[in-house]
């Protein structure tokens, strides 16, 4: 049984803890929190997993590299370090990381974190057969056509692209605004 704590819309910690339920989301203003890793290849590609068609959200869709929910009295760094080595048999030490983004959906408040400019070989991951069926390196364009197919959970166009231009630009938004 997992627990999750709840949290408020300014990421504070309201001291309720509830049991994981996909079929109960969070009371109007509590938010669980869910992390992200996003893994990009020197070739500006993403690492990313087919979900195993036993998994209770999106069956057997197309997903970016790796992510879970936060679970009670984890930060979030131990969260998606603990998630990249379950999913993918990586050891990542994520504890002076901040995320890229921070996205607040109703029920959740999502931390992306980014791993790029370490050499990752897929063959050598060691995948939890439980959660994933494969994991493949794709592009942008790639990524966008299988969402246009359907095959990848319900990520927008418009989000993968920013992903991609985050990394083509090194997180360097402000500077792109600025010119």
């Amino acid at each position: 049984m997992e627990l999750w704590d709840v949290y408020d819309k300014d990421k504070q910690f309201t001291g309720k803890v509830v049991q994981r339920s996909f079929n109960q989301p969070f009371a109007q203003g509590e938010y669980g929190l869910a992390v992200h890793a996003i893994i990009f290849n020197d070739n500006n590609e993403i690492l990313i997993q087919k979900r195993q068609t036993t998994k209770e959200l999106f069956p057997n869709l197309w997903d970016l590299s790796c992510g879970g929910h936060v679970l009670s009295g984890e930060t979030n760094q131990e969260a998606i370090s603990r998630e990249l080595n379950e999913e993918l048999g990586l050891d990542l030490d994520f504890s002076d990381d901040a995320p890229v983004i921070t996205l607040t959906t109703p029920h959740h408040i999502d931390d992306y974190y980014f791993v790029q400019g370490i050499d990752i070989d897929i063959n050598n991951l060691k995948l939890a057969t439980e959660e994933v069926q494969s994991v493949t390196w794709a592009s942008k364009e790639e990524i966008l056509q299988l969402i246009s197919e359907r095959k990848f959970i319900n990520f927008s166009k418009g989000f993968i692209e920013f992903l991609f231009f985050l990394n083509e630009n090194e997180g360097d938004l402000i500077g792109q605004l600025e010119q």
